[in-house]
Formats: structure tokens, C-alpha cells, sequence
């Protein structure tokens, strides 16, 4: 039976939800799981339907999500069990994961977890195998020459040079390492001299380009004491690898408000993807916000559109559960344009095409992003030229991931893909996410991915087996299949279901795994095989393909 959800009714699900949080909450103690697994099911709030989708993708090579680093055990550190704005640079093997480890995410909700001698906003894990293991975290504040350096910016920016060759900039202004982020160097006064004064900060994007023209080269964006933004980028250029840094202050065209902004780079031309805090950037009529594209000439001057890229808006539902729960009003905002966050960009050397990886907190991605009962995240690609040209006309490639958002027991927080790593050798892209709850805990967790998008998409946009993409699996899918039997350069819509090229047996036991019984009157699968030959061009070698088949069905 179909459940539809009307506004009222989520809305209702919604005050339930948060009506038993507090309860939740203050029995949720880091104590409390029995295992390092139990908690990472709970931090995933993932369904079967999704655990199954995983599953699928991981089985035919094209992309797995592992944890990084869990606030279990050894990686447990006093009261922060909250682990989260990864970012993340190197060479595809050798990978240096930064993040912060903090009892929650702001210090202005209730909980029963508090700062300690361990809560640090400069944490970093490395990794020599493209993340299947990990290093112990270690606290780079050892490294600080001013120990007590004044916090000036808040996101962080990090970058691999060269091998072993690290750059790391941010609040405490520039680190550099040599060897692989073993031991680094502090250059405290990078930044401070480049602030002007009535200004409380500036939060960096989370990536560093070389620029053939200029060097190093990062973005961020800035706000007054009164905590209004600058109508501005700010771009930071070093010619000396990052040991001193020239401040440039670019004017934004409309949208103005572009936040953490992700680069790549296009020839001379630096592309850019920024969550919005633009109140121009909401459609009424499909109550959604859109993500924001800039484009930096070879001067630094500065073109910004609003994407097609949308995130929703949820901010009426939340209004009066979080007002029971004593948040000001304000709050409910964080659940329009804050349904955004920081971007990852890349331009994929596979593809050729610009991708960014981006978070719906409160809903689903492209046509589902009102459905504001999950949590998404979504890859998106577009062609450089067109970017270039002015173009805003995202590709939607499918969803990466996806979590449940109301029916959470606590209020879910993530996900911040920002700073990935690619391995060409391996022809992956490792992707860095958090994700937990915004009270904790919270944990970090690597999505690794092919970067041949064209083979990812299919299976991202498409349940194992739906051929022609009409939701079922049944008799129609079975007769394309049929009709492709043993072709080459095959794709999806041709039955290819694991994407190898090829259509064969494999693909027709992923059709059989997820045959729709019913779907064709009470047709089983083994029925449907039966009625397979006569549209089948080669029966004969279809044949034992079905014999293979029907004996693992019987088994």
C-alpha cells in the first residue's frame, strides 16, 4: 500500500519528532552503543530501500561509503563525540583528512556534553592507502607557535602541493608540511594583517588552486561586526607556497551573498560553487532555494548566478516544533537557504565536465527536493564552455546518498562535502562527508566514487533492473534485455545493468534479484523466463544463461 504525505501531515510528523527529542537526547549518552557498528547504524539513520541501493553500487565497483574516523573507542576523545567539517587534499593514496572535534555543533543548544582539553578545531588523520586505514587524530595545535593565536577565520582551507607537500590555512593563519602532514609549520601572521578592522571574520572555501598566472590561490567570504555579509569575495593570492598572502577584494554581482565558495579551475578562468544566503535565491512557486555559481576572470572580476541546483525550504514546518523546544524564532531559518552548505567542485578529468557534490539538509534532490523527510546528497555536472559561457543548467547525475530526516530521533545534521580527493590512477574521486546530529554525536564518513559518471549515473538514477526507467521491473525490461542479449558497448537502457559493457547472465540475475512480482499480472519471474525465447535473438546462447538462472532461483 502507497502512504502519501500531505503538508499537514508532515507537519504533524515533524512536532512529533521533535516533542521526543529532549527525551531522546538526555538518555543519549556516548556509553550507550554496544558497538562501534551500532553507533555508525545510528549515526546513518539509513532505511533498507537506501542500505540495499549501497549495496547494489558497491557489488558492481562504481562506489562504497565507509566510515573515516567514529567518535568510538580510540577515536573518542573526552566529551566530543561530535567529529565534522572534513576537508581533505592529496594524491589519491596519500590523503590528509582535517576536521573539528567539538562536544556539538554550536554552543547555543541544549546538552549535556562540554568543551574539554581535547575540543579543537584543527584535528587531522592521514591515510597511505586511499583511506582504508587511518592514523590516530592529532591535535595540530602542538604544532602552533602562538598557542593562543586570535580566532580571525572560520572554515578552513587545505590543499597537497606536491608529494608530501601540504598547505593548510585558516583561523591560525598557514601551516606547510613536508612530510606527508607528519610535522608542520606555523606562520601565524599570514592573514591578520589583511583584515581591515570592523570585521569579525571570514570563513575560507575548502579548496586552494594553483593559478597559472597568480599562484595559490583561496576564496573566501567576510562579514561586518554587525553580522551582515560583505557584497564581496574575498580572494587570497602567495606566490611563496603559502607562507604570505596578498589580500584581493572582488565585487559580486547579484546573487551577492555566495558562501564558502569552491573553485576549479577552467584555463585561466576560476569556476565557483557557493551555498547562498541570498534571499533572492527562493522560488516561491516550488518553495526551494538554489546553490550559486561565480565566475573570476584572469583580473579576479567577478560574474554570480543563481544554479538550477535546488535545496528546500522547511523553515514553515519547523517553526512551531522549535518553538516548543525554547529556540528563537530566527532558528527556523536555518531551514531555507541554511538547507545548504559547503560545496565540493571538480573539473573530472574523466568526464571533462565541471561536478560539484552538494547537500540538501532538509530534503531530496532535483524533482523530490520538497520531500523534506530526507536528508540528500546529490552529484550535479555541467560542461565548462557552457559554464563559462554564462550557462546555469546543471546535469542532475543522481543521489550519492541519503538519510532519513523526520523520522530521526534526534534533529540530523550534515553533510559538508567539502574538499575532495582524486585518484586518477584509480580513476576515483574520495569524498568526505559528516554526519550525525546536530547535538551529537557526529561522525566523518569517505564516499568513494568512479569518476566515469556516465557508467554512475544510470545506476544512481535507475532501480537494478528498470531498463526503461518507468519506477518497475517486470516484463518490459526482461524483452530489452532480451532484445540486447550479448551486445557490446551496451548501456543501462539496453540492459546493462552492471554497467560492464556488456549485456550477459550477470545482468539477468540483477533483473531477477529485483523482479516486481505482480507487476505483470501474478507473473513470477520463472514464468517470465519461460516466455523469454521467442524475442531473444541468439536463443540458444540465452538458453543456458536461463538455465543457470532458474537453478539459482531454486535453490
Amino acid at each position: 500500500m502507497k502512504m502519501f504525505f500531505s503538508r499537514v501531515m508532515v507537519r504533524a510528523l515533524i512536532t512529533v519528532a521533535w516533542a521526543i527529542t529532549m527525551t531522546n537526547l538526555a538518555g543519549a549518552q556516548v556509553g550507550n552503543w554496544s558497538s562501534r557498528d551500532e553507533l555508525i547504524d545510528f549515526l546513518l539513520g539509513v532505511d533498507s530501500a537506501e542500505t540495499a541501493r549501497l549495496d547494489n553500487l558497491r557489488q558492481i565497483g562504481l562506489m562504497t561509503m565507509d566510515p573515516a574516523v567514529i567518535p568510538y573507542g580510540s577515536d573518542l576523545y573526552g566529551d566530543n563525540w561530535d567529529l565534522r567539517h572534513p576537508i581533505a587534499a592529496g594524491d589519491g593514496q596519500n590523503i590528509v583528512l582535517i576536521f573539528v572535534r567539538s562536544p556539538y555543533h554550536s554552543a547555543n543548544v541544549p546538552t549535556d556534553h562540554h568543551p574539554d582539553a581535547y575540543t579543537s578545531q584543527h584535528v587531522m588523520v592521514r591515510s597511505s592507502d586511499g583511506g582504508q586505514t587511518w592514523s590516530q587524530q592529532v591535535d595540530m595545535r602542538q604544532f602552533f607557535s602562538t598557542p593562543d593565536y586570535p580566532s580571525i577565520m572560520g572554515m578552513k582551507a587545505l590543499t597537497c602541493l606536491g608529494e608530501g607537500q601540504f598547505l593548510y590555512i585558516g583561523e591560525m593563519g598557514s601551516m606547510t608540511s613536508s612530510d606527508g602532514g607528519a610535522t608542520w609549520i606555523h606562520h601565524p601572521n599570514a592573514f591578520g594583517a589583511a583584515l581591515p578592522s570592523g570585521v569579525i571574520g571570514a570563513n575560507m572555501g575548502p579548496n586552494i588552486i594553483a593559478h597559472p598566472q597568480f599562484g595559490l590561490v583561496a576564496a573566501a567570504h567576510a562579514w561586518r561586526n554587525d553580522g551582515s555579509f560583505f557584497d564581496e569575495t574575498w580572494f587570497w593570492i602567495s606566490g611563496n607556497g603559502g607562507v604570505s598572502w596578498q589580500l584581493y577584494r572582488s565585487p559580486t554581482t547579484t546573487p551577492s551573498k555566495n558562501i564558502e565558495s569552491a573553485m576549479a579551475l577552467i584555463g585561466d578562468k576560476i569556476a565557483m560553487v557557493a551555498r547562498s544566503h541570498d534571499p533572492e535565491n527562493y522560488d516561491a512557486a516550488t518553495q526551494t532555494y538554489h546553490y550559486s555559481q561565480l565566475l573570476a576572470t584572469n583580473r579576479l572580476a567577478l560574474t554570480s548566478q543563481f544554479t538550477n541546483i535546488p535545496t528546500s525550504d522547511a523553515s514553515q514546518e519547523l517553526a512551531a516544533p522549535l518553538a516548543a523546544q525554547g529556540y528563537a524564532p530566527s532558528k527556523a531559518a536555518a531551514f531555507g537557504y541554511w538547507s545548504q552548505d559547503t560545496v565540493d567542485l571538480i573539473l573530472n578529468p574523466i568526464t571533462n565536465r565541471l561536478e560539484a557534490v552538494v547537500t540538501n539538509r532538509v530534503g531530496r534532490a532535483a524533482d523530490n527536493a520538497g520531500d523534506v523527510r530526507r536528508q540528500s546528497l546529490s552529484l550535479w555536472s555541467i560542461d565548462p564552455a557552457a559554464f563559462a559561457d554564462g550557462s546555469t543548467d546543471w546535469r542532475y547525475e543522481g543521489t550519492l546518498f541519503e538519510r532519513h530526516m523526520i523520522d530521526a530521533p534526534l534533529f540530523v545534521d550534515g553533510m559538508h562535502p567539502a574538499g575532495s580527493v582524486i585518484d586518477l590512477e584509480n580513476q576515483v574521486q574520495h569524498i568526505f562527508i559528516y554526519v550525525g546530529y546536530y547535538m551529537g554525536p557526529a561522525g566523518i564518513f569517505q564516499i568513494t566514487r568512479s569518476l566515469h559518471t556516465d557508467r554512475l549515473s544510470p545506476v544512481l538514477l535507475n532501480a537494478p533492473g528498470d531498463a526503461d526507467g518507468d519506477g518497475q521491473v517486470n516484463l518490459g525490461d526482461l524483452q530489452i534485455l532480451g532484445d540486447h542479449w550479448q551486445a557490446g558497448d551496451a548501456t543501462w537502457a539496453m540492459g546493462d545493468f552492471n554497467v560492464d559493457g556488456q549485456v550477459n547472465l550477470a545482468d539477468l540475475q540483477i533483473l531477477g534479484d529485483h523482479w516486481a512480482e505482480g507487476a505483470v499480472g501474478d507473473m513470477s519471474f520463472e514464468q517470465a523466463l519461460g516466455m523469454a525465447g521467442p524475442f531473444v535473438p541468439e536463443p540458444a546462447n540465452l538458453g543456458s544463461a536461463l538455465a543457470a538462472v532458474l537453478l539459482m532461483l531454486r535453490r
